[in-house]
């Protein structure tokens, strides 16, 4: 993020940048004294710069592309991997239920009995709100123990079940206390309105001798522990997932002041659903950037924005096509919120979906914005070393006329000053540009003249000597226009010099 808003705002104030991208261009520090040499000479030269040499100054970067034309864009991927985990939906940890049977004392002419009760018992499974139709086990243990008067007699207790189908291929038929499911199968029943129950038969084999009750009961205590799925079919009747991130950035601008908003920018957003026959739904409630006292700016133009999301093995782009946005960016602005749920089935079909422990549902939100911009004002603080103190001012100097002309095609108004600084205290002591220097701009792509002198007296000069820096402040406006930057746009700049001695003019 911090690239992104440096390169955007870098491209569309660098004229501002060229102050600063080269302050060694007017290096005074060899001068040490001008008494004596009847003339003073300033630099004079010129210079023209485009959008690409200063895509250059900033170095090699991944963001910034142009498209046929030669308009600049920037693009930048968001990537949210693994929001939705379909093993979070089928580790069912553990659970037990228990039944109890109740045996009536047989009356026989016997004082030992050797016989075998045979009940069922029923016991429901569900997934939070799935119904399961099948599933296959990852890993689980099933446990019984037993309770009650009827305990002392029993020789042993075989449960099966015709729902789990054990990894060898044949259903559950044991007489264990502890059976590993890993890599068993559950098999619940093809309709919707079918129970979501397991059943387990039991063949209870006793011993009766000394009867001394009326009746016997036995308490089956049933559990499956670390119970794990890696693939479950099933109904989904309604799953939302929340999803919230507030991250922090720098701008890494401190240098700058205001806000403009990017025009005709596109978010698209590209979604990868491996949840088989899902229907799903992203509700995105919140997409902004704020921070410091600024106003927060909306990403998309409303909300809830909500996009169907598809069965996809790889990402698919869900935004509606054609459609733009405005973002707005303001210098104060340090933080990005998101908010978004997942509504997973919202219309509540009846759609036999499949899940798997390594289904995921991911998005992407990818920009891409022109750099097409308009502001009303955006201003650009930085300073130049500048060190002097060394050169004395003759006395036969009088003035320094300068003669800066400008042709630009920059789409934006800039306008320019600067002042020297205290080099104790660092405040201003003195502007070398009366009025501040107006740069027009070029909202047709030809080159647009401006011309502007600066006088340069005595008083200044002795300022601009003894200072050791010097501030520079840039202002720009698009003056109702939207900007549009190509690779092509740039500045054209020429400096002449006019030096007057005790009133005498000197080329």
């Amino acid at each position: 993020m911090k690239r992104l808003v440096f390169l955007g705002t870098a491209l569309t104030l660098m004229v501002m940048l060229l102050f600063s991208c080269n302050k060694n261009r007017f290096d005074l520090d060899h001068l040490e004294s001008v008494q004596g040499s009847g003339q003073w000479k300033l630099p004079i030269g010129s210079m023209h710069v485009t959008a690409m040499d200063v895509l250059n100054q900033l170095g090699e970067n991944n963001l910034i592309s142009q498209d046929e034309a030669g308009n600049l864009l920037i693009r930048y991927s968001f990537p949210m991997e693994n929001l939705v985990e379909g093993y979070t939906m089928l580790t069912l940890g553990s659970f037990n239920s228990e039944a109890t049977f109740y045996f009536d004392t047989p009356v026989w002419d016997k004082s030992i009995i050797d016989t075998v009760f045979y009940v069922r018992q029923a016991v429901p499974v569900d997934a939070d709100s799935a119904s399961i139709v099948s599933a296959k086990i990852k890993e689980g243990t099933l446990i019984q123990t037993y309770q009650g008067n009827l305990t002392s007699m029993l020789v042993d207790v075989r449960i099966s079940s015709p729902n789990i189908i054990m990894a060898d291929g044949d259903t559950l038929n044991t007489d264990a206390s502890y059976v590993d499911l890993a890599g068993a199968s559950l098999s619940i029943g093809q309709d919707k309105e079918m129970t979501d129950t397991l059943y387990f038969n039991y063949a209870i084999h006793c011993l009766l001798e000394e009867i001394t009750e009326p009746s016997y009961d036995l308490t089956s205590i049933i559990g499956i522990t670390n119970l794990k799925l890696s693939e479950l079919s099933g109904y989904i009747d309604s799953y939302v997932y929340e999803y919230s991130q507030d991250s922090s950035f720098s701008l890494g601008l401190s240098n700058l002041h205001g806000q403009l908003a990017f025009v005709d920018a596109q978010m698209r957003v590209e979604e990868k659903n491996t949840f088989g026959n899902l229907n799903a739904q992203l509700c995105i409630d919140r997409a902004e950037f704020y921070g410091g006292n600024a106003q927060p700016s909306s990403v998309f133009s409303h909300y809830p924005y909500v996009l169907n999301l598809v069965e996809s093995s790889t990402y698919t782009d869900i935004t509606p096509s054609g459609e733009t946005v405005t973002i707005g960016i303001n210098t104060e602005y340090d933080r990005f919120g998101f908010d978004a749920s997942f509504n997973l089935n919202p219309g509540q079909e009846m759609n036999l979906v499949t899940i798997t422990d390594t289904s995921s549902l991911s998005l992407k939100l990818h920009a891409t914005i022109p750099l097409k911009f308009n502001s009303t004002g955006i201003s650009y603080l930085d300073t130049m070393n500048l060190d002097m103190s060394s050169v004395e001012t003759p006395e036969i100097v009088k003035q320094i006329l300068l003669s800066v002309s400008f042709d630009s095609e920059m789409p934006f108004n800039l306008n320019a000053q600067i002042y020297t600084l205290d080099p104790e205290t660092e405040q201003i002591t003195d502007s070398l540009v009366m009025n501040p220097l107006h740069i027009g701009a070029s909202f047709t792509g030809k080159p647009v003249h401006s011309e502007a002198q600066i006088s340069v007296t005595h008083k200044r000069l002795e300022h601009l000597f003894k200072s050791k820096n010097l501030m520079m402040r840039f202002d720009i406006d698009t003056d109702g226009h939207d900007a549009v930057i190509t690779t092509t746009s740039g500045l054209g700049i020429s400096l002449k010099a006019d030096v007057i001695y005790g009133g005498e003019e000197n080329f």
